[in-house]
C-alpha cells in the first residue's frame, strides 16, 4: 500500500479524511514542488513534508492522524508515533530509515497508539483475501499503479540502484529477470 520507502515513505490518513489516497508523506530527497505534484497526480488531497510530521522534540506532538502506514522505521516511525491521534494505528513493515527507533511510552498509555508489525514476505497463498483484492481485477489494486511502478531489466539494475541512492527515483522500482 505504501509507494516505497524513500520515495514516498509513509501514508497518513487525517482527521476527516476518508480512504488511503488523503494525505502523503513527502518523498525522500524530492523537492517539495516535485513531490507535491507527482503527490496530487495520485490523488492526494494534500502533501507534507518530512519536518511537518512531529516537528518539535516533545515525547508528544500535535494529533494529527487517525491510522498510517509506516514503509521506513527510524526516526520517521518516531515521529509519526509520537503525532498520532488517540486510538491512533501505525501499520509498520519497513526498515530503510533504520531497524531501531527510540520513542517515549506516552503515545501508547496516553493515547492509546497502536503499533502493528506487517510481515509482508508470507507466501501467497497465506495473505488470503485481501492479496487477490490487490491483484489485477481486484476492488483494492491501487489507482495509477502504472504511474507509480518502474520496470527495471535485471541488466539496468546497477545503474538503477545508482539512482535511488542519488535521491532520483519517485515510486517503486520492480526488476524484471
Amino acid at each position: 500500500l505504501a509507494a516505497g520507502a524513500h520515495e514516498m515513505g509513509q501514508r497518513q490518513l487525517g482527521p476527516g479524511h476518508q480512504g488511503s489516497q488523503n494525505r502523503w508523506r513527502q518523498p525522500g530527497r524530492q523537492g517539495p514542488v516535485m513531490a507535491d505534484q507527482q503527490g496530487r497526480a495520485l490523488g492526494a488531497k494534500e502533501v507534507i513534508g518530512r519536518d511537518q510530521i512531529a516537528p518539535g522534540p516533545k515525547p508528544l506532538e500535535t494529533q494529527l492522524w487517525a491510522g498510517a502506514i509506516d514503509a521506513v522505521g527510524g526516526k520517521p516511525l518516531d515521529d509519526l508515533l509520537r503525532s498520532m491521534q488517540k486510538r491512533g494505528v501505525v501499520c509498520a513493515y519497513g526498515n530503510a530509515a533504520g531497524e531501531t527507533f527510540t520513542t517515549s511510552i506516552y503515545p501508547f498509555i496516553l493515547r492509546s497508539v497502536q503499533l502493528v508489525g506487517v510481515n509482508a514476505n508470507h507466501p501467497v497463498s497465506t495473505r488470503g483475501s485481501a492479496w487477490r483484492r490487490l491483484a489485477a481485477g481486484g476492488d483494492l489494486r491501487p489507482r495509477n499503479l502504472d504511474r507509480i511502478v518502474t520496470r527495471v531489466p535485471f541488466a539496468q539494475l546497477p545503474a538503477y540502484c545508482e539512482r535511488v541512492i542519488a535521491g532520483g527515483i519517485q515510486g517503486r522500482g520492480v526488476v524484471q529477470f
